[in-house]
């Protein structure tokens, strides 16, 4: 009689068991991964620009640093700094070196030049910067400075006299 309970309880229990860790569980093809809860954080809700820490697979209260990993901190060389690039697959890597590229919006014009170009006059531009320039003045045949307002200039504007007597004298 006890041995047939012992059994039963047993089998009980496992059954429980069983039904529990399915309940807390999702079949992913064959692999069994856990459901995690959303992370709800008391107080303030937390902004973390670089995801939450986990624990046991589900995210916990506590931001994630892709540069101070738990247990493995990445250690930079002392003129190298630590960065974080986003991977393809929407998670984030922290990583030694140079910054990542930034993607320039306003492409400088073509610098293209031609000596039809330093014939164009000088131009200063509605801008009020003071930006000291060169351009070349084909009634002197030499180039000469000018102060640049830095917007809606021309070709004929040069950063040095090199680069003008380069560009466009003979």
């Amino acid at each position: 009689m006890i041995r047939i309970f012992s059994i039963a309880f047993i089998s009980l229990t496992l059954i429980y068991a069983i039904e529990s860790y399915s309940l807390s569980a999702t079949d992913v093809g064959s692999k069994t991964v856990k459901a995690c809860a959303p992370v709800k954080c008391p107080g303030k809700p937390k902004q973390c620009p670089y995801g939450y820490h986990k624990k046991d697979g589900c995210e916990i209260c506590r931001c994630s640093d892709p540069c101070n990993p738990p247990g493995k901190p990445i250690l930079c060389g002392a003129k190298q700094r630590c960065y974080v690039d986003k991977k393809s697959d929407g998670t984030f890597e922290g990583r030694c070196g140079a910054p990542p590229k930034k993607v320039n919006k306003h492409k400088k014009k073509d610098k293209t030049l031609t000596k039809d170009d330093c014939n164009l006059p000088k131009m200063t531009g509605p801008c009020r910067a003071l930006f000291p320039r060169f351009f070349y003045n084909p009634a002197t045949q030499s180039c000469e400075s000018f102060v640049y307002g830095g917007c809606h200039g021309n070709k004929n504007n040069f950063n040095t006299k090199v680069e003008c007597d380069l560009a466009c004298v003979a």
